[in-house]
């Protein structure tokens, strides 16, 4: 059974089992009455917002919906929205730390500032609210439903108004905030320094970078370990970190302060504990963090994962009347009728509330088997084909392979089929996470999806399996497979970097044509080299690795998307493509991407990386 925190909060301890879902106990780390009352009062102050910085757009009813649907009700629901992500913003960072709501208050450069964090800690300066709004004082967005919103977003002298107005309510919630002690930061860094004394290695979780700097400054001033912070804008430490918690690694005394960046894709299973310092908002990012360290080949037979138990003060369940009472307007409007995505954060209507409310969902996922709003444990699919009830291979086959000594270069297997298909297991690159690939024919897309693989292997190898041994003919089709998957490397990205890759060539082409037209024969070669890059048939042996590539170009656009972000007028996704003409207008320097693309890594071509196969060979005939 699960035990409830004392009102001060604490940490909440899984059961220390392999799979993760279990009862727990509590880890007090009390607030201070005092820091309570104050988080109180601010939770009263921000529920005085009208949520203006989230308005300075306008209120207009996009083409689609013109004449289509309830004007007054989509105004309430609007106006709703960016009132509650207003609040929301307000509290999620409080609860993270205090330089990260001053960071959302005046910008990461101030809170840096006031708090002692040394070095740029993310590509842009994020948050500055106050600054936001005070530029937008005045400014009337033209709308065609301008006759039915309200004074304040009609009338300039009354929208400066309600502006100051506001900014006084995060003006006194900037003084509160300057009141509260540093209890809650130094709790979290005694409970990472406490864990040090059973766990060699430890990996850490928060949404809120800047956090994640002060709670390192609390560690190394009490203690003698390595804390690395690895966030998506620190690929050094993002890949030192892959590097100390791969299997594997004899490294002793280190801490990974990571935020949701390092939740995806990556291998950390030497380390045996996982502690969220904030409470995930939805079951997805819960099963991502937790699952860097619980994987099919952990060294370890228990792992430990820790949950943050805040005290009502500083909890989520307290916004959870007004997030509900939008999804009920937003029913109201009809099923047909999607308000902007970007307004209310949607996982907060109906996600669990508590840490209570979290572990028990998982617990429920585990037990009946099945995925929380279609997500579940991406592994899943994996266990179930070795799992003693439902697997296809038996278990001491699996555990004989597991404890084995002997080192596996790479494992062919041939079986009779109606038509030919191969599955590959892929090895990822520096430590990244392996592929699968299912390939139906010699003419077929990839199947990559893991749940679909799996479920396509059980269907293949179930029921009477005959073994073919290796001829001439198998051989072939083996080979003829495996060029098959060469040429389609690009296919095995997530859709973004597919994407990333794309714009890449699309702009990095344009700039070698206008170097070609001003005669600028070196910036020539160099663009014509980066576009190499991104074609696998250019390299035979070891190339670049396309999934850095595409990182990087990510890494490079991300001011200019974030700009394009911030000033857009109409709430609808920011695709990549958006930014490619201000790209072509405002070039990248050579000596930009020299640097963005200096430290891609090689990687052996996909068919060289393949550790198992499974390759079915018609009969003659067939």
């Amino acid at each position: 059974m699960i035990s409830v925190s004392s009102p001060g909060g604490g940490y909440l301890k899984e059961a220390p089992t392999k799979r993760r879902i279990g009862g727990g106990r509590i880890h007090k780390t009390a607030e201070s009455d005092e820091d309570q009352r104050i988080a109180i009062e601010i939770r009263e102050i921000a529920g005085r917002f009208k949520g203006l910085v989230n308005l300075r757009s306008g209120i207009d009813i996009p083409d689609g919906l013109q004449g289509k649907i309830d004007v007054p009700r989509y105004i309430q629901g609007r106006l709703q929205g960016a009132r509650g992500l207003a609040i929301y913003n307000i509290m999620s960072r409080i609860r993270s730390s205090r330089a990260a709501l001053v960071e959302h208050l005046l910008g990461t450069e101030e809170a840096s500032k006031r708090y002692g964090v040394k070095g740029k800690i993310k590509q842009e300066d994020t948050g500055n609210v106050l600054g936001r709004l005070e530029d937008s004082a005045g400014e009337i967005k033209n709308s065609s439903i301008m006759n039915n919103l309200p004074d304040w977003l009609r009338d300039s002298e009354k929208h400066r108004d309600a502006v100051k107005a506001e900014m006084k309510l995060y003006q006194s919630i900037l003084s509160l905030v300057g009141k509260m002690s540093d209890r809650r930061e130094k709790e979290k860094s005694l409970q990472l320094s406490s864990l040090m004394k059973s766990h060699p290695l430890i990996l850490a979780f928060d949404s809120c970078l800047i956090t994640l700097e002060i709670i390192k400054g609390y560690i190394v001033s009490k203690n003698d370990c390595e804390v690395v912070v690895a966030t998506g804008s620190h690929p050094r430490n993002r890949k030192k970190v892959n590097e100390l918690f791969a299997l594997g690694s004899e490294a002793n005394g280190v801490i990974a302060l990571c935020s949701d960046a390092m939740s995806e894709g990556l291998n950390l299973q030497q380390a045996s504990t996982v502690l969220l310092l904030d409470m995930p908002s939805v079951i997805r990012i819960a099963e991502q963090r937790v699952g860097r360290v619980d994987r099919m080949d952990s060294p370890h037979k228990e792992i430990e994962v820790w949950w943050p138990v805040d005290s009502d003060a500083f909890s989520i369940k307290t916004d959870r009347k007004f997030f509900r009472r939008h999804k009920e307007v937003k029913d109201i409007l009809g099923s047909n009728i999607e308000l902007p995505e970007d307004l209310v954060p949607e996982e907060m209507v109906d996600g669990p509330s508590t840490v209570e409310d979290m572990v028990k969902k998982l617990e429920d996922i585990e037990k009946k088997g099945e995925a929380w709003d279609g997500i579940y444990d991406a592994f899943q699919p994996v266990r179930e084909l070795v799992d003693s009830e439902k697997g296809i291979v038996p278990k001491e086959v699996y555990n004989h392979l597991k404890h084995s000594k002997a080192r596996v270069l790479s494992s062919i297997s041939i079986v009779k089929a109606n038509s030919a298909w191969a599955f590959f297991a892929i090895a990822g690159v520096d430590r990244g996470a392996p592929k699968w690939i299912y390939l139906n024919s010699l003419t077929s897309k990839p199947l990559v999806h893991l749940e679909e693989v799996a479920k396509t292997l059980r269907r293949l190898l179930t029921g009477d399996i005959e073994n073919r041994k290796m001829d001439q003919a198998a051989s072939s089709l083996i080979d003829k497979f495996l060029k098959q998957i060469l040429s389609c490397e690009k296919d095995l990205l997530p859709r973004k970097k597919q994407r990333a890759l794309e714009e890449m060539y699309i702009v990095i082409n344009y700039y070698r044509k206008k170097a070609t037209d001003q005669k600028k024969w070196e910036d020539f070669k160099f663009y014509d080299k980066l576009l190499k890059m991104v074609d696998v048939s250019a390299y035979e042996l070891e190339r670049p690795d396309l999934n850095s590539i595409a990182e990087a170009w990510l890494d490079l656009t991300r001011d200019v998307w974030y700009q394009k972000l911030i000033k857009r007028r109409r709430f609808k996704p920011l695709r990549l493509k958006d930014i490619r003409q201000d790209l072509r207008q405002n070039p990248f320097s050579v000596e930009q991407l020299q640097q963005a693309f200096a430290s891609i890594p090689y990687a052996q071509p996909l068919h060289s990386r393949v550790v198992s196969a499974i390759v079915g060979v018609p009969t003659a005939g067939s």
